[in-house]
């Protein structure tokens, strides 16, 4: 039951950031389109994998199914290489906060905004690099490498949020417009609520929630640490 709570979780977030209102909303609000990011790379990535979607996916395969899979993710095989180097941890690493920041970035934002596909590849280029990067900490992938020790994962999860906390506060202290686009549709339909208002709930949401995200996994992982040291722990000697 909990995988497939997790699983419908991660279904609920991705409809969420495709489909309207929320797609819709996005044209129009800088806010809208950080809670694109937050619902991708925050949420679905990370209930995808704790939803075991692999092994529980394989035991469902016809025996013959299973063997062809295994021989595509062989170590021989030229696919079994290429996913093996796409995985590594550090390639994982780099390329999700690249990802993260320049989902951020002004050229990026004012191109991709004017055309809804390239809005959408972006999305889905953003999902399948998340998926790379919380498949090391989930760990309930398919076992291409052995699991990283608890210190590196620590600093594995540290090391992103810094540049995302980086970026939200960047943006939530901004005093001037960041993104053409979006300033050009704030003059379109004027209101209360201004372009730098918009860009300091964008940049508070990317903070907060990233940090709540990311903390709290640094927490699981510690807490995970201590208990495998006190079940690896010698037993006292009797009196």
């Amino acid at each position: 039951p909990k995988r497939l709570a997790a699983l419908g979780l991660s279904t609920l977030f991705i409809v969420v950031a495709f489909f309207p209102p929320l797609d819709l909303f996005s044209r129009h609000l800088l806010f809208a389109r950080a809670l694109q990011k937050v619902t991708l790379a925050f949420g679905a990535a990370p209930f995808f994998w704790l939803a075991a979607p692999f092994h529980l996916g394989s035991m469902g395969l016809p025996l013959a199914g299973r063997q062809r899979l295994t021989r595509w993710l062989s170590v021989d095989g030229w696919s079994g290489q290429i996913v093996r180097f796409i995985t590594q941890p550090a390639v994982a690493w780099l390329t999700f906060v690249a990802a993260l920041i320049l989902w951020h970035e002004a050229v990026v934002v004012d191109w991709t905004m004017q055309h809804r596909g390239l809005h959408g590849l972006l999305m889905l280029l953003l999902l399948g690099i998340a998926l790379l990067y919380w498949g090391h900490l989930v760990g309930t992938g398919p076992r291409l490498r052995r699991q990283l020790p608890g210190w590196v994962l620590f600093v594995y999860v540290v090391g992103v949020e810094v540049p995302n906390m980086a970026t939200g506060m960047t943006i939530a202290y901004a005093g001037t417009p960041f993104y053409t686009y979006y300033a050009a549709m704030h003059a379109l339909s004027p209101s209360n609520f201004g372009v730098i208002e918009d860009q300091m709930m964008s940049g508070g949401l990317i903070w907060f929630t990233g940090s709540f995200v990311f903390f709290s996994s640094a927490v699981l992982i510690v807490n995970r640490l201590f208990h495998h040291h006190e079940g690896h722990a010698p037993r006292p000697l009797p009196d």
